[in-house]
């Protein structure tokens, strides 16, 4: 058994001696690297005031030169909005001529156009209304079918077909069999000799020689011949036709204002107009 008789003093001794020593080992490792870091630390400030100092005249240009280009931005408000405008209706010029184009192409040929004009229905829809002629009410069902084929269309009515095809009047006491008639003609009577007698007084009230049709007239625009429909056909696009509002624009220039007009692009947002389809 070994016992350990130095007083506790004399290894607390030791242990403190290490302890400074490592304490100053540290502590001089510390200031040699906070020096290395000053020093460091300046040379790259040294560096980083130099690279601006050799920027500074070139940023001072590129500032100069933006100032006077938002001032010439500025005086030229007028004259953007106005080259912007104009050209907005020079390329409004082929709208209309392209939609009618692009109808008609889908026209059948059976369907003679007479008069075509679109009016805008929106910013993102227009409506084109046809007049034309056709002969039968089949024609008259196939003209839907013809017209929901055009790029965009979501609807499709039509109005004015007459329907000259004989038909058969509900019976009655004169009329016990059933004789198809012209629309609008009352029975004819079942018992022969009054079906002719009837038969001749009707002819007799018919009109005889040229009936005065527009379509046998020397006129630029044909009618419907006797026994022909002028109908009129309504197609709903999805196409935005709607032409730059002028008006706007030169009132806000005149109001002095300085932003562009509402909607964007540096002129008036286009505004509804009549049939300007017509053309």
């Amino acid at each position: 058994m070994k016992l350990n008789l130095l007083p506790t003093h004399v290894s607390k001794e030791g242990q403190t001696m290490v302890a400074v020593i490592v304490t100053s080992v540290v502590s001089l490792a510390a200031i040699i690297a906070g020096i290395f870091a000053v020093g460091f630390s300046s040379t790259a400030l040294a560096t980083a005031k130099e690279r601006d100092s050799a920027a500074k005249p070139a940023y001072d240009k590129a500032m100069e030169t933006s100032v006077k280009a938002d001032e010439i931005m500025a005086s030229s408000v007028i004259i953007d909005r106005n080259d912007k405008l104009a050209k907005a209706m020079i390329a409004h010029n082929t709208v209309y001529p392209a939609l009618y184009k692009e109808v008609l192409s889908h026209c059948p040929s059976f369907f003679r156009v007479v008069s075509i004009t679109a009016v805008p229905a929106g910013p993102a829809s227009c409506t084109v209304t046809m007049q034309g002629v056709i002969q039968s009410y089949q024609q008259y069902a196939d003209i839907m079918l013809a017209m929901l084929r055009i790029k965009g269309a979501t609807n499709v009515t039509r109005a004015g077909f007459a329907d000259g095809r004989p038909v058969v009047p509900p019976l009655n006491e004169q009329d016990q069999i059933g004789t198809a008639v012209l629309p609008g003609q009352a029975g004819l009577p079942s018992d022969p000799r009054d079906r002719l007698e009837e038969m001749v007084a009707r002819a007799s009230q018919a009109p005889t020689g040229f009936l005065g049709t527009t379509f046998g007239q020397p006129v630029d625009q044909k009618g419907a011949m006797p026994d022909w429909s002028l109908i009129t056909v309504a197609v709903t696009i999805s196409q935005n036709i709607q032409t730059p509002n002028p008006r706007a624009t030169l009132t806000s220039q005149i109001g002095g204002t300085t932003a562009p007009a509402a909607g964007g692009g540096g002129f008036a947002a286009p505004g509804p107009v009549g049939k300007g389809g017509g053309r």
